[in-house]
């Protein structure tokens, strides 16, 4: 049974939703052992401790406006693991260079946009319940 990403307002029957949670178990495992953080306040803390990186916009890739503008909303926490910073840069060297290369797009005005770091779980919570 396909299990579709489309929207529908129709109720999951057992069998999508036993599908569903076969095909998460992948990506599930890949976060397993990532730090979790109940609150904002922790991971200001883990920061300060050197567990994780603030990101700060760069030639390649820029933080969206968020994270500057309202950055004491919950939520609003700009840091990223060391694993997740270093794949960052070298998406966005990777990116610019196919930019340049392949489309011959030469603007350094031109960045991708990053939209989302680490959460916390307090934060996270809400984003599912709106």
């Amino acid at each position: 049974m396909a299990v579709s990403n489309l929207p529908t307002f129709a109720i999951p029957s057992q069998a999508e939703r036993a599908a569903l949670s076969a095909q998460l178990a992948l990506e599930l495992a890949w976060h397993a052992d990532a730090p979790r953080f109940q609150t904002d306040d922790e991971i200001r803390t883990a920061a300060a401790a050197g567990r994780l990186i603030e990101f700060t916009s760069t030639d390649n890739l820029a933080r969206i406006r968020g994270y500057d503008k309202h950055k004491d909303e919950p939520g609003r926490t700009p840091y990223l693991t060391h694993g997740a910073h270093a794949v960052a840069g070298l998406f966005g060297e990777i990116w610019r260079r196919t930019l340049q290369g392949e489309f011959g797009i030469d603007d350094p005005t031109l960045r991708l946009s990053i939209t989302s770091m680490v959460r916390s779980q307090t934060y996270q919570d809400r984003l599912v319940q709106d």
